[in-house]
């Protein structure tokens, strides 16, 4: 079987599923591994998969050992799954990070995962089928909200009740589509370059902080921006007087009745704890928070972003 690299993440699942009598040769293969080792050993006639090992016990008494490759593949299966998640997950991290958004590594794995999932269903081995569908599951979850999934894709995964329920609603905030991965991480890199910072999160949860995806569990950007009078106290004030000011500028398209439960869905204190009281800050809020000459700037700065 090939081997899987971050250039061809599922090669090993190719090799062994794609290949014709791949399955064959992979097994023959285990068995000769068996049987090159000096025991004897016989093949089952009532089973593909089965060889017997003949031993003997410490009475010299003659013992029969059966060997499944079905069980030997569900551990490979699982080994590999591993490692095939960690390349795609490393070129995906690559791209995602890059200015320019490349979509065509997102297509060839959707692509590569459908064919593989109908084939594997064709060498009817369980195992198969169930890794590559956890794969195609990991890849739905982990990047649907940058790629548009096809519906052949997402009708396998409602076969297995892997699809997320369409139901569930969205805390987030929803960016306007011109220019928008640029300008979101114009807005975090200077808020989180700041002197002193705004906030604390990775650029890939701030990203989807504002576009309209689903945040899971640990992720959420701590904002750190104090009140003037007293640096013990976080000023509320400025995160609502920034995010006023980007729905003003037409930057987050959002549905401003869901503005509070938003609010405390993607941002935390710095010790991680859920905000309170978004309603009475927003009632008592200032015309000139704590910083908002700096907030202003940035805003007004993302309008130069071509």
């Amino acid at each position: 079987m090939l081997e899987s690299t971050e250039d061809n993440s599922l090669a090993f699942f190719k090799s062994l599923i794609l290949a014709p009598e791949s399955i064959n040769r992979f097994r023959e293969k285990y068995f000769l591994g068996i049987e090159e080792a000096g025991l004897t050993t016989h093949r089952s006639s009532d089973d593909k998969d089965i060889i017997v090992v003949h031993s003997r016990n410490d009475f010299d008494e003659l013992t029969l050992i059966r060997y499944d490759f079905k069980d030997f593949l569900q551990k490979r299966l699982k080994k590999e799954e591993i490692i095939s998640i960690e390349y795609i997950e490393t070129r995906a991290l690559k791209i995602l990070s890059s200015v320019k958004f490349n979509r065509e590594f997102f297509l060839f794995i959707e692509n590569t995962l459908i064919e593989l999932n109908h084939r594997a269903n064709i060498i009817n081995y369980k195992s198969i089928t169930e890794s590559v569908i956890r794969i195609m599951s990991f890849f739905y979850k982990r990047y649907h909200q940058y790629h548009r999934f096809s519906a052949s894709y997402l009708d396998t995964l409602e076969v297995y009740e892997i699809k997320p329920k369409k139901s569930v609603k969205n805390f987030t905030f929803n960016w306007r589509e011109k220019n928008k991965r640029l300008e979101i991480e114009f807005l975090y890199q200077n808020l989180i370059s700041a002197d002193p910072p705004f906030i604390a999160s990775s650029k890939e949860t701030f990203i989807k902080a504002f576009s309209n995806s689903i945040l899971h569990e640990g992720e959420y950007i701590k904002w750190l921006c104090t009140s003037v009078k007293n640096h013990q106290v976080i000023s509320k004030g400025s995160l609502i007087f920034m995010l006023h000011h980007l729905f003003d500028e037409g930057y987050i398209k959002s549905d401003k009745n869901d503005f509070n439960k938003t609010c405390i869905n993607v941002f935390r204190y710095p010790n991680g704890e859920k905000l309170k009281n978004i309603k009475g800050s927003k009632k008592g809020i200032s015309k000139n928070p704590s910083r908002s000459i700096e907030i202003n700037d940035i805003i007004s700065r993302l309008s130069s972003i071509a």
